[in-house]
């Protein structure tokens, strides 16, 4: 008996599994060719590059998922963060002309940029997953209606 519920927890569990990974596919399929989410990447790392104390990362990300947008509801702020500085650590940016080269380095046609926002939504590690996050949900939102919903009482 007990060898019978093991085996029916482990099927169970893997079939849980195979879903997740099968919603979390779709995601990542539909992200690759979202031009919205892929526009909001850009708009996000041309911000972090040019380093403004009234116009930070934080702030533009921060309106950007209390809009609902799906891209920082899905992917952590750190794993931006991180795409950014990995990005802009090989780029020659002086303070005199950041402007000019962070928004140089910051174009949707860039072939690199564009490689970085796929390896990032890629990559499972980088969506949010923190118990306040309910991503399950957020990413059934974003197949079913782009925008998240949170429900409300």
């Amino acid at each position: 008996m007990k060898k019978l519920i093991l085996i029916i927890t482990l099927f169970i569990s893997s079939f849980i599994r195979a879903q997740d990974d099968a919603t979390f596919n779709l995601v990542v399929k539909k992200l690759n060719k979202d031009e919205i989410s892929y526009k909001q990447f850009v708009s996000f790392g041309e911000t972090n590059c040019l380093r403004n104390k009234t116009k930070t990362l934080f702030d533009e990300y921060g309106k950007a998922y209390n809009s609902f947008y799906p891209l920082p509801r899905l992917i952590k702020l750190k794993s931006l963060e991180k795409s950014f500085y990995t990005y802009e650590k090989n780029l020659v940016i002086e303070n005199k002309n950041r402007k000019k080269k962070c928004s140089c380095a910051y174009k949707e046609n860039n072939e690199q940029l564009k490689l970085i926002y796929i390896n990032l939504i890629n990559n499972i590690k980088n969506y949010n997953e923190e118990p306040e996050y309910d991503i399950e949900n957020y990413m059934k939102d974003y197949l079913d209606s782009y925008f998240i919903k949170i429900p409300t009482e």
